[in-house]
This record gives structure tokens, C-alpha cells and sequence, in this order.
């Protein structure tokens, strides 16, 4: 595996040659080899396994106007445990800050994760009274219905 991972992992810029080098080495199913070295307990392992991984996704992003918009690289990371494996890393306490911001990095721009958590919303605000507006336009339906008038929070 670590030979694997060195080869897609290169601190150049993703060229034209080493596009078609990285689309080979995934025809030979490195993907599933690279996300294995995820689990390991080595650290330069890890970064050179995302180093490799980002470098793939970043050609199956390059490729989406062929393959119908979709990210394939990035699928057959999903399917063989990876983005499990990327999420799992966020929670491991000996991975360092620069591991750590790859992995939110590689999430965000290959899988999605920059969209919003359905459980964590900022408050609106009122730009007429410069007031924050905690939970929508429900506080003021609830507000009309008390007596004496609307009441909220004023900052």
C-alpha cells in the first residue's frame, strides 16, 4: 500500500501526465488501498493517504463534464468506507491541525460538507430594528397573541 499512495501523492501541480497516471492507478483499485491506510496508526501514513485521495478527487472533479456531473472518484471513496474513514479521523485526538484541516478541506469540497447542519441555524436579524430574530417569524405569531403587544429581545 505505502508504494501506492506515494505514487499519487506528489507535491506537484496535477498535470496532464500525471492525470493519466492517477486515472490508472485507480483502473488498478488504489482508492480502496488508500482509504485501508486511513486506519493507521502512523500519522505520515494518514497524511500521505489523503495527500494521494485528495489528488484523485481533485482529477474526478476535473472530470465531472465527462462522467454526467458526478464525481466517480469520490463515489468509489464513499463505497469502500472512506468517507467514514475521513469522518472518523475528525474525532481522533492524535491527528494534528494539519491533518485535520485536510480532512474538513477533502469533506467539504468532494462530499458535501460545507452544507449547512440542519440543527444549527444562525439567527436572523432584523435590519429595520438591528435585532436578532430567534426563531423566525414564529416569535412574532407568538408574540401578536400575547396581551400588551409584541415583546423580544432588544440589543
Amino acid at each position: 500500500y505505502p508504494l501506492c499512495a506515494l505514487a499519487v501523492s506528489d507535491e506537484r501541480p496535477v498535470s496532464t501526465q500525471s492525470t493519466w497516471e492517477i486515472r490508472y492507478l485507480v483502473s488498478l483499485d488504489v482508492i480502496p488501498a488508500l482509504c485501508d491506510l486511513l486506519n493507521s496508526n502512523n500519522i505520515k501514513v494518514i497524511m500521505v493517504a489523503l495527500e494521494g485521495l485528495e489528488n484523485i478527487l481533485n482529477v474526478g472533479e476535473n472530470d465531472k463534464g465527462r462522467t454526467g456531473g458526478r464525481n466517480l472518484f469520490a463515489r468509489t471513496v464513499e463505497e469502500c468506507g472512506g468517507l467514514d474513514s475521513l469522518e472518523h479521523l475528525q474525532t481522533v485526538e492524535i491527528v494534528g491541525d494539519d491533518i485535520y484541516d485536510r480532512l474538513i478541506i477533502i469533506i467539504r469540497k468532494y462530499f458535501g460538507g460545507d452544507q449547512e447542519d440542519g440543527y444549527v441555524r444562525e439567527p436572523e436579524v432584523d435590519s429595520k430594528r438591528n435585532e436578532f430574530q430567534f426563531g423566525g417569524d414564529n416569535v412574532d405569531m407568538a408574540a401578536e397573541e400575547m396581551p400588551g403587544g409584541p415583546t423580544g429581545f432588544s440589543f
